[in-house]
């Protein structure tokens, strides 16, 4: 009947309905999240900086932030990160990366950020001190020994001020695939979640 075929399962669209509501609230998340300072303490957990990055792809050969070609990567035209993830693929380019972290403690917070690709050949990170910048550097091409911390994947310790808020930027070059998954967490977290993933992945096989 013309009744029965205009009619709607209630069960199904409450369903649609919720499924549009938490899509339009991740999006919402994601847009306010993009260009404002991640907060991190003690306890940060261990979770995706994307949703707070924003990016430039340039065949700029610039190598420090203030050497950037203004048209191509002026501070004005860094872009927010695709949600899905960053994957450039196989390119001379370089991508540089930018995002801010406060420390919502009363005190010095400890923080590690993680880059969970190892085959990246040179990934620096930048920050400004007293008006001087400062350079982290890590990588596929750099000696164990020499990284900070000496781990498989490339990744940084930072130390915030009570109150700071610090914007930094990242540099990476590659003759590998520009993949870049980063993460950022309490010191130990990242230490505590790759030891569970290599329990899982134990079990499985």
């Amino acid at each position: 009947s013309r009744r029965h075929a205009m009619s709607f399962h209630p069960v199904i669209v409450r369903q649609s309905l919720w499924h549009w509501i938490a899509l339009i609230a991740t999006l919402l998340v994601v847009t306010q999240a993009q260009g404002a300072a991640i907060r991190i303490d003690h306890q940060t957990p261990y979770q995706t900086l994307i949703p707070w990055m924003q990016e430039c792809l340039t065949p700029s050969t610039a190598e420090m932030p203030d050497q950037l070609d203004l048209s191509t990567c002026s501070k004005g035209r860094f872009t927010p990160v695709d949600a899905r993830g960053i994957n450039h693929g196989f390119t001379s380019d370089v991508l540089w990366l930018r995002l801010s972290l406060h420390n919502a403690e009363a005190s010095a917070v400890h923080t590690h950020l993680e880059i969970g690709f190892p085959q990246l050949d040179d990934v620096r990170l930048f920050w400004k001190d007293n008006g001087q910048w400062l350079i982290g550097r890590s990588g596929d091409s750099l000696p164990f020994e020499a990284r900070m911390p000496q781990t498989r994947l490339p990744g940084f310790l930072l130390h915030l001020a009570p109150g700071e808020t610090r914007e930094v930027y990242l540099r990476v070059a590659s003759t590998s695939s520009i993949t870049t998954p980063i993460s950022i967490a309490s010191p130990a977290a990242p230490l505590q979640h790759h030891e569970e993933k290599n329990i899982r992945i134990g079990i499985f096989y």
